[in-house]
């Protein structure tokens, strides 16, 4: 089985990279900053000489605020790279995992959101994730959309990250505090893709829709709260001050569904894939967060 990963500096993308090292599975790896994602002609080119089984898109614009102010970039990597990688893919018979985010939903419902619940985006990110999971869905039969729940990892580009990662008092940051979320490690869904795609090598063909958060749902306060619970035990971290407010009260440009709850079901009855706790991985990010503090700048930018 060869995978080519295409958006490495993602979050997920990033572990995944990591991961298919250790597990010597055989792979290419692609920034998707690179312009080649664009040009239909340099896809091809490129699928043709590496020849993969399965291309995983990890492309992700993260900043859903920034996204109204920044559409172009925003449609960019949520939106056409995967409509130009699902083109190429159809034109070779190759199957393709994509992932995208519960933003595709508004947030009303009471309880967790399935497969079968309609897309109902209430912001421009949002929107354009949803327009891309259309896109994938209708290009390409051999397809797997994977949303995911709130991904956090060692990164800057996540609450977990921006928390943490230069732990002045001084800088603020705002969080709507009754938003009810899955956190999810960027290393378990890095190890859920794999999965899936050791599955799909079996020559099964559960092509679709699929949730994976890790377990529990809980507050964005809730999730603060923890995560500042687990810095307390490093005294070199130390948070931001986090002012929580209401979504009314929330000074980014960018509504937000206040429920963004995955029922994964389908997926542990499809390839038997079971969640994680997502507590056990946090501590696992904040103690990576206080070992990067004694590394030189030139080991962090590995």
């Amino acid at each position: 089985m060869k995978l080519m990963v295409v958006g490495s500096e993602s979050q997920v993308g990033h572990e995944l990279v990591g991961l298919l090292e250790s597990s010597e599975t055989e792979f290419v790896a692609f920034d998707s900053d690179d312009q080649l994602f664009i040009d239909h002609r340099d896809i091809m080119q490129l699928l043709e000489e590496h020849a993969p089984d399965f291309v995983v898109n990890t492309t992700l614009y993260p900043f859903v605020d920034r996204a109204e102010a920044e559409v172009e970039r925003c449609r960019l990597k949520n939106l056409e790279i995967p409509r130009a990688l699902a083109k190429a893919c159809q034109q070779l018979d190759i199957p393709m995992l994509h992932l995208t985010s519960p933003y595709v939903f508004d947030g009303d419902k009471v309880g967790p959101y399935t497969e079968k619940d309609a897309p109902n985006p209430v912001n421009l990110y949002g929107e354009i994730h949803q327009a891309s999971e259309d896109v994938v869905a209708s290009t390409l039969e051999k397809h797997v959309i994977i949303r995911l729940g709130l991904v956090f990892s060692a990164g800057e580009d996540n609450f977990v990250g921006r928390l943490l990662a230069h732990g002045g008092q001084d800088e603020r940051m705002e969080v709507i505090g009754q938003q009810l979320a899955c956190p999810t490690s960027a290393v378990t869904a890095a190890q859920v893709v794999l999965a899936i795609c050791k599955q799909l090598s079996c020559n099964i063909n559960p092509w679709g829709v699929y949730h994976y958060s890790d377990v529990e749902a809980v507050t964005r306060r809730e999730f603060l709260e923890a995560v500042v619970q687990e810095a307390e035990r490093h005294p070199e971290l130390q948070a931001r001050h986090v002012d929580q407010v209401s979504s009314s009260q929330h000074k980014g440009s960018a509504k937000r569904p206040m429920n963004a709850v995955l029922n994964c079901q389908k997926l542990l009855y499809t390839f038997g894939i079971k969640q994680k706790s997502w507590r056990v991985e946090l501590s696992k990010v904040v103690a990576k967060l206080a070992e990067a503090r004694f590394l030189p700048d030139s080991e962090l930018k590995k």
